[in-house]
């Protein structure tokens, strides 16, 4: 009896043996494997923090900052970025078309930006785009965005000059006359600027407007612009020479009256100056025609007249008149 009982124990003392060390080894794993899933959790959570959208990659590339994950993008050898998936179509580096098409091709799971506009690409990868370009050097930016996000961005810079229009300007080479007009032909639609003076041209492009001179040579330049921006310019030079001034002068050639009264025709606006013997008289200008009365001494006299125009130029008359009194004696 007593040989049963210790059987009984010690088969009983083996099992509890042998399951404990399982108990411990499962009580382990799961702390194991929850601290595994926390950081597990964890590391999921960072992964989405350090994720970007398609727009902040596409703003990153037109910035030329390219944003590839930790051992992506750059080549082991030497640092090289790799080659790009997308090839551009040959563009000309000046033209004269407002619109110019951009095309391509790439891959077809790949995502094409055209100045940050997303453009279609087809299942064989071709793709175009259409871009409106402004009068001058224009730059446009191509991002290509693969399956993982990954930006690459190729730049283009393209000149677009508007053609000219036809111009036709016609200016004398000299002239006496303080104002020409400026005469020509351009495109009906063009704005004409003439000195920086605007006009606008009839139906059939005609057009004229006059300028004003200055004494010796004038540079005019005539400027025809176009809807599109094409600009065409003319420069004519044109010598004024100011005339001098009118100054008509009559005077008899005697007189019996000791008071004489003079007049004439000069410029309007001509400074007039009269001398009686060398003694300045008054005399009245008004528009160019001069009055006044002027008192002779007995004999010969002379009577000078100088008129000087706004430009400087000068003109002078000298008339001589014979003063002889007739007295009362001589009729007897």
């Amino acid at each position: 009896m007593k040989k049963n009982i210790l059987l009984i124990f010690s088969v009983a003392m083996i099992m509890l043996l042998l399951v404990m060390p399982g108990c411990t080894s499962k009580t382990e794993q799961t702390s194991t494997d929850k601290q595994g899933q926390t950081s597990s959790t964890q590391s999921g959570t960072t992964e989405e923090q350090g994720q970007e959208t398609t727009g902040e990659k596409i703003t990153k590339a037109l910035a030329g900052v390219t944003a590839y994950p930790a051992g992506q993008g750059k080549s082991q050898e030497e640092g090289k970025m790799p080659r790009s998936e997308t090839k551009l179509s040959p563009v000309p580096e000046v033209t004269a078309d407002e619109t110019l098409t951009i095309k391509g091709k790439t891959k077809g799971v790949n995502k094409i930006f055209v100045n940050g506009e997303e453009t279609q690409v087809d299942p064989q990868g071709s793709f175009k785009h259409d871009v409106r370009l402004e009068t001058g050097a224009n730059t446009i930016e191509v991002v290509t965005l693969n399956p993982k996000g990954i930006p690459d961005k190729q730049s283009i810079t393209v000149t677009y000059q508007p053609l000219a229009p036809k111009l036709l300007a016609l200016a004398p080479d000299s002239s006496d006359t303080e104002t020409v007009t400026i005469s020509g032909q351009t495109g009906p639609d063009c704005f004409v600027y003439v000195n920086s003076n605007r006009t606008k041209p009839d139906k059939k492009g005609n057009f004229s407007l006059p300028v004003q001179l200055r004494p010796g040579a004038n540079t005019i330049k005539v400027v025809s612009t176009n809807p599109q921006g094409g600009q065409a310019s003319v420069t004519n030079n044109v010598t004024f020479s100011p005339p001098e001034p009118r100054l008509v002068f009559i005077l008899p050639d005697k007189t019996a009256s000791k008071e004489l009264a003079i007049g004439g025709i000069t410029d309007a606006g001509a400074v007039l100056i009269v001398y009686v013997n060398d003694v300045k008289t008054n005399i009245n200008n008004s528009n160019g025609t001069f009055t006044g009365t002027v008192q002779l001494q007995e004999g010969l006299n002379t009577i000078t007249a100088q008129v000087a125009n706004k430009w400087g130029q000068t003109r002078t008359v000298q008339k001589r008149i014979n003063y002889e009194p007739v007295y009362e004696d001589e009729y007897y």
